[in-house]
């Protein structure tokens, strides 16, 4: 369990119900089943490279807020990463940018990269399946533009869930939301697999119709939500972000699954947030709403008639990155906007990260949020716990991903680069118990000498 530690933030609250339905409830959608154990090549990469590149629209300006003064805690000098074996998962796709995901189950690990889907033996690290997402999500009707992926380990239920994102900007004007969920924890066998319905007609704010982009997936113990940022097909507007509330139940015995559309055309990017460990009863995810605060969002009532509720917490004021992270031979190395990037909760806790700017540098920010049973009657407001930062003084860290485990500890895990480094991936952690905010120095999990990269989305 992550421990209550004193509060450094302020949490303001929002309105109570932010968002509205923007497409009717869609029922009745069938499932299609895949026996991964049936094609005639249980690992099949001919088709790996494919170069692609999904249409990554910036979502929203800059919100500029002045400095509250909230200090920051920065990196230790000790290292406490200690890394286990390494093995390659998926290779180069020829996307651009990969967008690669992982789920961890007992025995078994699925990945995902634009656009393939593996499975690889927990300890062995062997590649046991690998076919393309258009192959894996055969006979759905689904068009040949699959991208996006997200996949995670249901620990309430036992089951793997893979979500892809489906696009077509041609006159059908089409977005779909690809749900597969496995029928145990082994991924080998049967899946049962939907074609949801992603795209907002009736806008509030807008004529035009919106399409789904950059997927957040989660669970709770009776639903499985995705979120995703909305463009308009004709004039690429930004339309707020999408929740889309899927009940677990009929998904779990292969029946025909229900969706409900929920809609925060306040902020972009969200995160949902993954559990490990037994899911309360809201569904959370998290926005960075300006350059001071952190919007948390709670979803109630997912299996049955889902609301959405808002909250804002203060952090310590940062800047978005003001240029992308420089590598060797002038390269240029993207570190987005500023967004989440990913998150995590364990206690009551939310675990969440980002990259700001840091001098001439970036570096990798992160904040553990206290929900408690929030936004349950009477229940206090979201608040800061403790917050950190990950920066070194000759070198950029960014584009973290993080995580916490069941004793508390959490690990960080994010790209370095600099003139004279092409781009290493590090990890950096803290223990349960270390002084608030503080994670221990850079641990290099692999270097990459000799190496370059076509693309600064690498």
């Amino acid at each position: 369990m992550l421990r209550p530690l004193p509060i450094v933030g302020v949490a303001l609250a929002l309105t109570a119900s932010a968002a509205l339905a923007q497409r009717p409830v869609e029922r009745g959608v069938r499932p299609f089943v895949l026996d991964t154990r049936k094609f005639a090549r249980a690992i099949d990469i001919q088709a790996n490279v494919k170069p692609q590149r999904p249409i990554n629209p910036q979502e929203l300006p800059e919100y500029g807020s002045e400095d509250n003064g909230l200090p920051i805690v920065r990196t230790r000098a000790r290292s406490k990463v200690v890394a286990g074996g390494l093995f390659p998962a998926i290779g180069s796709t020829g996307w651009t940018p990969p967008d690669p995901d992982l789920a961890v189950g007992p025995n078994q690990i699925v990945a995902t990269v634009n656009a393939q889907v593996a499975f690889f033996d927990k300890s062995t690290g062997a590649k046991t399946f690998q076919q393309s997402a258009g192959a894996f999500f055969a006979g759905l009707g689904a068009g040949t533009f699959l991208f996006d992926p997200k996949c995670l380990f249901d620990r309430v239920h036992q089951r793997f869930v893979v979500v892809f994102l489906e696009g077509e900007t041609n006159l059908n004007a089409e977005s779909k939301v690809l749900l597969a969920v496995s029928d145990d924890a082994d991924p080998a066998g049967i899946w049962y697999r939907y074609r949801l319905e992603g795209k907002i007609v009736s806008h509030p704010l807008s004529w035009e119709q919106f399409w789904i982009d950059y997927p957040g997936l989660t669970y709770s113990n009776d639903a499985y939500v995705v979120c995703g940022n909305m463009f308009g097909f004709s004039t690429g507007s930004f339309g707020g972000t999408q929740f889309v509330v899927i009940p677990s139940a009929p998904v779990l015995a292969g029946n025909p699954a229900t969706s409900f559309s929920l809609l925060d055309t306040d902020r972009a990017s969200y995160q949902m947030v993954e559990p490990q460990d037994a899911p309360g009863p809201f569904v959370y995810g998290v926005a960075r709403n300006g350059t001071s605060s952190i919007d948390v969002a709670a979803i109630a009532d997912a299996a049955t008639a889902p609301t959405l509720q808002k909250s804002s917490v203060t952090v310590p004021s940062f800047s978005t990155p003001a240029s992308d992270a420089l590598s060797t031979n002038g390269r240029l190395l993207a570190t987005l906007d500023g967004r989440l990037l990913n998150a995590a909760s364990l206690a009551g806790g939310i675990v969440t990260a980002h990259t700001v700017q840091n001098g001439a540098l970036a570096a990798s920010r992160w904040y553990q949020i206290q929900t408690g049973a929030w936004p349950a009657p009477g229940a206090p407001l979201p608040s800061l716990a403790q917050s950190g930062q990950i920066d070194t003084a000759t070198l950029n860290c960014f584009m973290p991903a993080i995580n916490v485990n069941s004793a508390g500890d959490v690990s960080i895990l994010f790209t370095q680069s600099s003139s004279s480094l092409t781009a290493s991936i590090a990890a950096s952690g803290r223990q349960f118990g270390d002084v608030p905010g503080a994670m221990s120095a850079p641990y290099v999990l692999e270097n990459s000498v000799g190496a370059s990269y076509p693309s600064r989305r690498w």
